[in-house]
């Protein structure tokens, strides 16, 4: 069971890897979908889950979220499964789950909300009967949704994926904060051996 939870637009007649490059699904079970799809891990010594799978001949990315993987709220996760549309022979989330995964996805795993975002949030606020999107409110937007929903913020398990605790104020693990020490660290030396 699976949803194609975003970038799907135009799929099958026109997919194009902009710079959201891989295909991004939201499985109910990781291995059943592995398994499913014949998909090798990209980074197999890595706790990526980036997978490649081969279609009409090209590797192609896909990146594996299941609903235990605390890539988000697990009660979310089973709702958008539970809900999904199918639409032109592939499952995606219904609107508003789109809109509020894809606002969740832009302010919790990345560091600003992209210009195409932006383009797609205006388009879809006016679908699901909101004002036109304003990224000053996108905060407060997103968590009403979560609280009206009683949905959890949730720390992925794949280190790889930006968390946006601080601007939330969430907690993190100490797994997590080790690697960002480690990333600082690393950067630090990277900096003073190109300097010399």
């Amino acid at each position: 069971e699976y949803v194609v939870l975003r970038n799907f637009e135009g799929f099958f007649d026109n997919i194009e890897f902009d710079e959201h490059l891989d295909i991004d699904l939201l499985v109910r079970n990781y291995k059943e979908a592995k398994l499913v799809l014949n998909s090798k891990l990209k980074y197999p010594y890595s706790e990526r889950i980036v997978n490649q799978v081969l279609v009409a001949g090209k590797l192609v990315d896909f990146d594996l979220r299941s609903v235990s993987d605390g890539y988000m709220s697990s009660k979310w996760a089973n709702d958008i499964l539970n809900q999904k549309l199918l639409f032109d022979g592939y499952f995606r989330p219904n609107e508003f789950n789109y809109f509020y995964s894809l606002l969740y996805h832009a302010k919790i795993h990345k560091e600003k909300i992209s210009n195409d975002y932006l383009t797609r949030f205006d388009k879809l606020s006016l679908e699901i009967g909101l004002d036109l999107f304003d990224v000053k409110t996108a905060k407060s937007l997103l968590l009403n949704y979560m609280k009206e929903f009683e949905y959890d913020f949730s720390e992925p398990n794949d280190m790889s994926v930006y968390y946006n605790f601080k601007e939330f104020d969430l907690k993190i693990s100490k797994k997590r904060k080790f690697i960002l020490l480690y990333r600082k660290f690393k950067s630090l030396i990277k900096n003073l051996l190109y300097r010399w």
